[in-house]
């Protein structure tokens, strides 16, 4: 009996082959098991941005059908290692229409091999986080509700 390639070998010799820039990360128990960058030059940041958005409205999406969170309660009464600051409360459902006033709407990623900063660090703006802390802020809602127009990867 032959042992088979492992996926994360399939994977990367896929990527090896492609003639454009591929970039893949493999979550294993709420972790990054390996991520690869493949097609570029070593500095190539991948962000991976909005297309975690659609597989975040998923998984909570499943959760309220099990009644495991409350789409329209506050979601500070659901976060167990953080709560968001603010004045009032904000859903998930305002988190996930992007009507929660949060002020950061663009991550600008990290270099291959840097510094990357935990969670906690951030949405609490603290170091090597490039962004500043999650806050809300009533005063953005009506901005957050559209798309950044000032973030590099819009267009007009």
């Amino acid at each position: 009996m032959t042992d088979s390639p492992s996926p994360a070998g399939s994977v990367a010799a896929l990527l090896r082959r492609s003639k454009t820039v591929l970039g893949v990360a493999v979550i294993e128990e709420s972790s990054v098991a390996w991520s690869r960058v493949e097609g570029g030059p070593p500095d190539r940041l991948f962000q991976a941005g909005s297309i975690s958005k659609p597989v975040t409205a998923l998984a909570a999406l499943e959760l309220a059908a099990r009644s495991q969170i409350d789409l329209d309660g506050d979601v500070n009464r659901q976060l167990t290692s953080w709560q968001v600051p603010g004045p009032s409360p904000i859903s998930p459902r305002q988190l996930l229409s992007h009507t929660a006033g949060l002020g950061v709407s663009f991550f600008p990623g990290y270099p291959q091999g840097a510094s990357t900063p935990s969670l906690r660090q951030v949405l609490d703006g603290l170091p090597p986080s490039k962004t500043p802390a999650i806050r809300a802020d009533p005063a953005n809602k009506a901005r957050s509700a559209t798309p950044a127009a000032d973030t590099p990867s819009s267009s007009r």
